[in-house]
């Protein structure tokens, strides 16, 4: 059976000591770089892999003594201005989970904000560098043609979600195909028999297309056809009169949606939500008792996050990967007051849009 060389074999096959071994395989700038470089290479070229179960051990010593390393997390986060009410909520929700599971890991995780280095990719790296930062989630970000033009070579990089796409990189998303069929199954359940879900051209890109996806297959197989066609958009086009319209003309019973302007829209419109018309939002807060839809679980995509970015860099996995990961959670439902059972063969009503 293949042996792998232990870190006291490292140490004095580099003619260093076990700690700088221990250090220089996790990235950490306590050790001079031509130091660390040089210890990668010979563990490299000795054959060494690190255990995941010392790993797992070292991470529950440094929890229970509550005494952080010291090494830093880069969070960030480009997109600071809303699209519509409601958007960047999930952003918090995901740091909120990934601190709680780095501080666990014995990391600390930061927020850095692009606005902060004026969008610069060369400041970011000099910030980056100055703070002994070698590990960094990238947070949704507004669009497939961002960019940060880091030093990649450098780091040790997740993502959250589908819309960063400069260099392929380890990332972390909700189950978005799963979570409509889950959707489809509560309105057909519940007796709403003509949901429609309107979506925007950035949310497409987003989420991969996963939500339209399972939108169609889900419609497709119950009826053999989509008797509603989804409302796509452009953020910049939208009204509430273009979603009135839709919903009139295809008559529409509950409305699937990400926009959380949704609900005001439609109670200024006449409709009495739960009764006239259904409601499910695709990311709910889950503290809000009024709206049902998808609970994505923003806090524990960021934890899966921190765990993904923890095992690459525990492994000196720096650069761009040759095989890039994708850890997918499934969202759960939330119970909420605008997707009740609905009442047998109800009429079906349009208010005027006053």
């Amino acid at each position: 059976m293949d042996t792998f060389p232990t870190i006291a074999e490292i140490a004095r096959h580099c003619k260093v000591s076990t700690y700088t071994v221990s250090l220089a395989l996790r990235n950490s700038t306590r050790v001079a770089a031509s130091t660390r470089q040089r210890v990668q290479k010979e563990a490299h070229e000795l054959g060494y892999r690190p255990n995941p179960l010392i790993n797992a051990l070292m991470a529950s010593v440094r929890n229970r003594r509550n005494r952080p390393t010291g090494d830093v997390l880069g969070f960030i986060v480009s997109r600071e201005k809303a699209m519509h009410p409601g958007q960047l909520d999930h952003q918090a929700r995901m740091f909120k989970g990934a601190s709680k599971r780095a501080q666990e890991f014995g990391y600390r995780a930061e927020i850095i904000r692009l606005s902060s280095v004026a969008g610069r990719g060369n400041r970011l790296q000099q910030v980056l560098d100055a703070r002994g930062i070698h590990g960094v989630i990238i947070a949704p970000v507004s669009g497939h043609d961002f960019k940060i033009n880091l030093d990649w070579s450098r780091l040790a990089c997740v993502t959250i979600g589908y819309s960063f796409s400069e260099v392929p990189v380890h990332r972390v998303t909700h189950n978005h195909f799963r979570s409509m069929r889950m959707v489809l199954d509560n309105c057909d359940a519940r007796g709403w028999k003509r949901p429609g879900i309107l979506l925007s051209q950035h949310a497409l890109e987003a989420v991969d297309q996963g939500f339209l996806a399972g939108y169609l297959t889900g419609i497709y197989g119950r009826h053999h056809g989509i008797p509603v066609p989804p409302l796509l958009y452009a953020d910049d086009t939208f009204s509430r009169q273009t979603l009135l319209d839709w919903m009139k003309k295809h008559r529409v019973d509950a409305v699937i949606s990400l926009r959380h302007d949704t609900h005001d829209w439609l109670v200024a419109a006449g409709y009495k939500i739960g009764h006239d018309i259904g409601l499910i939002m695709l990311d709910c807060n889950e503290t809000d008792e009024e709206i049902s839809g998808i609970n994505q679980r923003q806090s524990d995509i960021g934890a899966a996050a921190i765990e993904l970015l923890a095992n690459t860099m525990q492994n000196s996995e720096y650069g761009i990967p040759k095989l890039p990961r994708i850890v997918g959670l499934d969202g759960i439902w939330h119970e909420g007051r605008t997707l009740p059972v609905r009442e047998k063969s109800p009429a079906q009503k349009h208010p005027k849009d006053s």
